[in-house]
């Protein structure tokens, strides 16, 4: 017969208070099992938080799903030409916009400096995602004119922690690395702005949310957004940019532009593919990963409560045995266990949520420097509905092993003072052992990986001696009287500053040598060089580009990094003077062999040393016939002198290259490349 609504619930009741009291008489078995869940939970929980902010939770822009970034390489970011092709005839994208950055910038507001994140963006870019400031207005058109005052919006976090959120700051002037700028709105605290979420080779701080926004040049270099007319794929962007792209490029070629050959046309790939996985980079594949291995701690953590259930069932067999004698049916003794199973997965999940918030702290630093936008990850009603969809899962899981106590209980024995048995315990409590070992030991393995992965990159030769060396990040505003139409002001005034900025850190006591580097070491590189040609020989394979770092004189020395051959960077190499480099090194990454290497060292010195050789000759022919009459017994153009002199210069020339070139052949092409 079936049983109302209101016996239902009132059975579930009297479950939940019977498990509550079981619990508490029980307080060992109860902790043990709550703080087991409480780990397994807790760790998916928060692992989660991550994924869903940063993988699931759709971008705070207007039909994101239509978004695409267009990503181009070996080139990172698009010149203004093709950007403005792009826009002239471009039919799959309904709009195209563009940003750089953010990168570091100097604030003054107030007299008082500050370093800050600055990017720049089209006038058209906050109305390409949809995004309206929370104070003041947006770009127009009209900012980014020729000749129209520069203009910035603030970031809500600047807005707030810098000028206390005062509506006043709109129509005031700033100052953004020397330059005069003009507040003019500030940003919503939900704005999440669209660099890329790429790790980076080493732990390196990523920041990805700019305090200052301001408006591109029309010849800058940018990062091209754009948003896909209705009905189309990114795949159909792709190929028609591309088609435009060669296009364009070829128009430009025509015109005799000298930066541009047919091969640079040919090497250059484009593909345009959805902004959020763009945003989410390396990051995502890394964060399923982490989501993986917390499944298999959260199964271990199953696995050891069903066996803590399984082996409490063993002592509970007089109690179930008399239910079963009075009338409970199998079903209702199940309903009993699960109930009881549940509830420790919903405590331990309870408990599990409020480790995931305690730490968070303690995650936000250790993940500050590999995911971006860090500060939108929160425990979100999506997060809380995860968590009590584990708990439910958990427990129904860990119930599961108890069920053979309620469905194979044996009354014999019960009222002769005999012990009830209940059958297939031994079995299932294998099979769980067996699952709990396996799923340990494949996390052991990865644990030991990941120990002997740091271990390694702890004791690897870097290159370069960290010990008592210190870095400092310097953001130098250009002066507002630099020669704005000189268009190398701005690299010898950097040249000049940094020059002098190591001349006086090299006077502090304690200071045994400073340099500068345009990145910090393991940090990535400043730029590219494109097109490296040697003899005549360009890179291997596609790649037409060799990423640079810029140095000063003493970096070097100041990083104990030994230079292989040649001569270290000195004052003799400033703006202006020949280039000096990145040459065995090169010539070696680009696939020259050790007889090629020691050729070119050979004759680096021979060459020289063979046209002094020749020279003298004719010298020497002219001046032996001023001592003619004070020669006796061979004439003064005696062949065996000459040929001995040849001899003794060329065996000393070879005497010396011989060791550099021995040297040379042994090079080993990354050592050779991280020393230049």
């Amino acid at each position: 017969m079936a049983r109302s609504v209101p016996a239902m619930f009132d059975e579930l009741r009297q479950d939940v208070r019977f498990a509550l009291r079981a619990l508490r008489r029980s307080p060992g078995f109860a902790a043990v099992a709550i703080l087991t869940l409480a780990v397994g939970i807790g760790a998916n929980t928060a692992i989660f938080s991550a994924v869903n902010a940063v993988v699931l939770r759709p971008l705070p822009y207007r039909d994101p799903a239509s978004l695409v970034f267009i990503d181009i390489s070996p080139a990172t970011s698009v010149e203004s030409w093709l950007t403005s092709a792009w826009r002239e005839r471009a039919r799959t994208v309904s709009d195209l916009a563009g940003f750089n950055g953010p990168s570091p910038a100097t604030l003054v507001a107030s007299g008082e400096p500050e370093q800050v994140q600055s990017a720049f963006i089209t006038w058209n870019f906050l109305s390409l995602l949809g995004v309206a400031p929370t104070a003041g207005r947006n770009f127009a058109e009209a900012d980014a004119s020729p000749g129209a005052p520069a203009v910035a919006l603030l970031s809500h976090g600047l807005w707030m922690n810098r000028f206390g959120g005062d509506a006043s700051i709109i129509g005031r002037t700033i100052r953004v690395s020397g330059t005069p700028v003009t507040v003019v709105g500030v940003m919503p605290p939900t704005f999440r702005f669209p660099a890329p979420g790429a790790l980076m080779p080493a732990s390196v701080r990523l920041d990805t949310q700019p305090d200052v926004i301001r408006v591109a040049g029309p010849a800058a270099r940018l990062n091209v957004i754009g948003r896909l007319a209705p009905g189309l794929a990114p795949s159909a962007a792709t190929h028609e940019l591309f088609a435009i792209y060669r296009q364009a490029a070829a128009s430009l070629l025509d015109d005799g532009r000298p930066e541009f050959s047919q091969s640079e046309i040919d090497r250059l790939r484009l593909e345009a593919g959805p902004l959020q996985e763009r945003l989410a980079g390396n990051v995502r594949d890394r964060l399923w990963l982490a989501m993986g291995a917390v499944g298999f701690v959260l199964l271990v953590a199953c696995a050891n409560v069903a066996n803590l259930l399984l082996a409490r069932a063993s002592a509970r067999q007089r109690e179930l045995a008399v239910r079963t004698a009075l009338g409970a049916r199998p079903g209702r003794l199940v309903r009993l266990l699960l109930t009881e199973s549940l509830l420790l997965a919903l405590v331990g999940s309870f408990v599990g949520l409020l480790l995931a918030v305690s730490t968070s702290g303690v995650a936000r630093m250790v993940l500050a420097e590999r995911l971006p936008h860090l500060d939108t990850i929160a425990i979100d009603w999506w997060v809380l509905a995860f968590t009590v969809a584990v708990a439910a899962v958990t427990g129904m899981l860990c119930g599961l092993s108890a069920i053979p106590a309620a469905t194979r209980v044996r009354l014999t024995g019960i009222f002769s003072g005999g012990t009830p048995a209940v059958t297939g315990r031994s079995t299932l409590r294998r099979v769980l052992l067996s699952t709990e070992v396996a799923v340990t030991f494949v996390l052991v393995v990865g644990a030991a990986l990941l120990v002997q992965t740091l271990w390694n990159l702890s004791t690897t030769d870097r290159g370069f001696e960290a010990d008592r060396l210190l870095t400092v990040r310097v953001s130098p505003a250009v002066p507002r009287t630099l020669d704005r139409t000189d268009r190398r002001a701005d690299s010898r005034y950097f040249a000049v500053f940094f020059s002098e900025l190591r001349d006086r850190l090299e006077r502090i006591p304690g200071v045994v040598s400073a340099g500068a580097v345009s990145r910090a070491p393991l940090a990535g590189t400043a730029s590219r060089l494109m097109n490296i040609i040697v003899d005549g020989r360009g890179p291997a394979g596609d790649e037409s580009s060799t990423p640079i770092a810029f140095v000063t004189p003493g970096y070097f020395r100041t990083m104990r990094i030994p230079v292989i051959a040649g001569r270290d960077f000195d004052d003799r190499d400033r703006l202006g003077a020949e280039r000096v480099l990145r040459e065995i090194g090169i010539r070696i990454a680009l696939g020259a062999s050790g007889r090629d290497v020691s050729r070119l060292v050979v004759l680096q010195t021979l060459v020289p040393t063979m046209i002094g050789v020749a020279v003298g000759l004719a010298g020497a022919a002219m001046a032996t016939r001023l001592v003619a009459s004070m020669v006796y017994g061979l004439t003064p153009l005696d062949s065996a002198t000459f040929a001995g002199a040849v001899f003794v210069l060329l065996a000393v020339a070879l005497g010396a290259t011989w060791l550099p070139a021995r040297r040379a052949t042994r090079m080993d092409p990354l050592v050779a490349l991280r020393s230049q």
